[in-house]
């Protein structure tokens, strides 16, 4: 049987076609040749991952309080205030100096457009030094009515340690208030480049899948758990009200404890029988060492500044289960 020459052609035409349209869809689907990534900016390290997981290669992501540094009274460096001025969003986090300084930043770059992650975000306030002895909690009175030490009094502990009127900032360290910031991100992204709207809206899904397995995760951990662990600077309140902790803090608004008030730390810890004293590398540990040579107690870090955020939770979640008392 002889093939015809008009078959041929129209077989060959039918080819390039489905051929063309491949390369087309595929061509769709990638980032235009030689398009710069969108350039965000963040307060904190920990943010770089959540941008990056909803985001990928679709942005740059530069934080303003690199490693090392402490974060309550940062101040941005020139370098920074003109990579701000080549972003498209920054995503505020509700730390102290923001408000000092975004309204410069807003002024000196009106092309940026400032998201305020922690709006509409339910927050605590910073505890203040001032423990159970000097307020009518004591020890002894709790022993006398038969109180638990390691139930009730961190109950108690939650309800009446002094608070400082200051909102605490370290949201980042709850992880259902990142699934919310994250969902604010998400928005934000596909507001500024719609044409990859669809892409952030799966990384959300995906990185929301990640976040809730990791909560699922330390619900499981510190059920029917309570009780109380010491750390030196009080990052993580956010993460001791999702697991029905209490967190115990030396160092409170950048200031060492006086006298009087690192000697009831220091009484409080030897009754609780503590044995670890958690610290973040941004602050003097002089305090902290004080006290865990007094009672016996190790230091160990629990940096909530770390930019692997997924990692750090579970690996300070594991180390504060270890503390427990």
């Amino acid at each position: 049987m002889v093939v015809q020459p008009s078959c041929i052609l129209i077989k060959e035409q039918i080819m390039h076609r489905i051929v063309l349209g491949l390369l087309i869809g595929i061509l769709v689907s990638l980032p235009v040749a030689g398009q710069a990534a969108m350039r965000v900016g963040v307060t904190v390290a920990p943010q770089v991952q959540f941008v990056e997981r909803l985001a990928g290669p679709l942005v740059e992501v530069d934080p303003l309080v690199t490693p090392g540094k402490e974060p309550h009274n940062y101040e941005p460096t020139p370098r920074q205030m003109q990579q701000l001025a080549e972003s498209t969003l920054y995503f505020a986090i509700g730390m102290p100096w923001e408000e000092r300084w975004l309204p410069k930043i807003a002024g000196a770059t009106p092309t940026l457009e400032i998201v305020h992650l922690d709006e509409g975000l339910e927050k605590i306030a910073l505890p203040e030094h001032g423990h159970d002895a000097e307020h009518g909690h004591g020890h002894e009175a709790e022993e006398a009515h038969g109180h638990d030490h390691a139930g009730d009094h961190a109950k108690e502990h939650a309800e009446h340690h002094h608070e400082s009127g200051e909102l605490d900032p370290h949201l980042w360290t709850s992880p259902r208030l990142v699934m919310q910031m994250a969902r604010t991100m998400a928005a934000a992204l596909a507001r500024k480049d719609p044409a990859n709207a669809a892409t952030y809206q799966a990384n959300l899904d995906a990185f929301l899948k990640e976040v809730q397995a990791l909560d699922d995760e330390l619900t499981q951990l510190f059920a029917g758990k309570g009780g109380r662990f010491m750390v030196y600077h009080p990052a993580w309140g956010y993460f001791a009200r999702d697991y029905g902790l209490t967190q115990v803090p030396i160092e409170l608004d950048g200031k060492e404890p006086s006298a009087k008030e690192l000697k009831n730390i220091i009484d409080e810890a030897k009754h609780a029988k503590v044995q670890l004293v958690f610290v973040q590398p941004q602050f003097s540990m002089k305090a902290a060492q004080i006290i865990t040579r007094d009672i016996g107690a190790e230091v160990v870090p629990a940096d909530p500044l770390a930019q692997d955020w997924l990692a750090n939770m579970r690996a300070v979640a594991a180390a504060f289960k270890s503390a427990l008392r």
